[in-house]
């Protein structure tokens, strides 16, 4: 015979296991990031790497693991991957976003895009605290000190600049041209980085509109500058919808985690809205 608690208790136990849950959640959350932190001490990177990979994976840390996965492969001079982690970390809500985006501008600056790196300073020195904008005013001034210091004295290296910069430019103006849906993925995230969420939005839509292995990403983008905006409604619907027509688990599992964080936001429950049983895959 089947003995059933009350529902008052059942709630009241489920309660404490999800608060016993966070709790060691978070321990051992800040138990990763302090090993992390100590291997990067020690120059043991590819451990460090390894560590933050593991703090990904516990509920709430997504964001935070990704932009210190970012930090320690700039640390190891990985400016490639570095970049393409701390862009992922800025889709996620939380206190790591000022620094994700504040290692965004460094490394363009430390690779020599310097205008675009003073361009992203500068956007994010309008919504920054006193302390930020103080170290931002510093980056930026370093940055204008170098023209002046790096000035060539022969005649080849202005040449040889100006090649990089036409090549540069032929590459742009092909993948325009072979791959418009990415090439307007790729000027809508870098609005996104920089604050311009309403050029964002316009550029991710026609994005969205054209066939290519970018689609999926325009629409996450699409999304996550509607729940910037504050069109919480907007953006989640959006994922829902996209959530029917998904039957990638990875690609589900994204889309689930920012209808949870704009249920929150909302203050819904965390699945409210999900119909989807592709959705549950989590």
């Amino acid at each position: 015979m089947r003995h059933h608690l009350p529902m008052g208790k059942l709630l009241e136990a489920l309660f404490v296991v999800a608060a016993t849950t966070a709790s060691a959640q978070a321990d051992d959350g800040k138990d990763l990031v302090a090993e992390g932190a100590a291997l990067q001490a020690d120059g043991e990177f590819a451990k460090a790497q390894t560590v933050y990979e593991r703090l990904a994976r516990l509920d709430g840390y997504e964001g935070q693991a990704l932009y210190l996965q970012a930090f320690n492969a700039s640390l190891a001079g990985d400016y490639e991957d570095a970049t393409e982690l701390v862009l992922k970390a800025t889709a996620f809500p939380g206190k790591h976003e000022t620094p994700a985006r504040l290692l965004y501008a460094d490394l363009l600056a430390r690779q020599g895009d310097t205008e675009r790196a003073k361009t992203f300073y500068t956007a994010l020195s309008k919504s920054a605290d006193a302390a930020t904008k103080k170290v931002i005013a510093n980056r930026i001034a370093a940055l204008e000190k170098q023209p002046a210091a790096a000035t060539p004295t022969t005649k080849k290296a202005p040449k040889a600049t100006a090649t990089a910069t036409t090549t540069a430019a032929t590459r742009d103006a092909t993948i325009a041209k072979n791959y418009p849906g990415y090439a307007l993925y790729k000027e809508a995230r870098e609005k996104f980085d920089a604050m311009d969420y309403a050029d964002a939005l316009t550029l991710a839509q026609r994005s969205v509109a054209i066939r290519g292995s970018h689609q999926f990403d325009a629409k996450l983008l699409y999304a996550d500058t509607l729940f910037k905006m504050g069109q919480f409604k907007r953006s989640k619907d959006f994922l829902l919808a996209l959530g029917h027509t998904i039957s990638s688990k990875q690609q589900q599992t994204l889309i689930l985690k920012r209808v949870k964080n704009i249920n929150q936001k909302l203050n819904l429950d965390a699945l409210d809205g999900v119909t989807s049983p592709n959705l549950l895959l989590e």
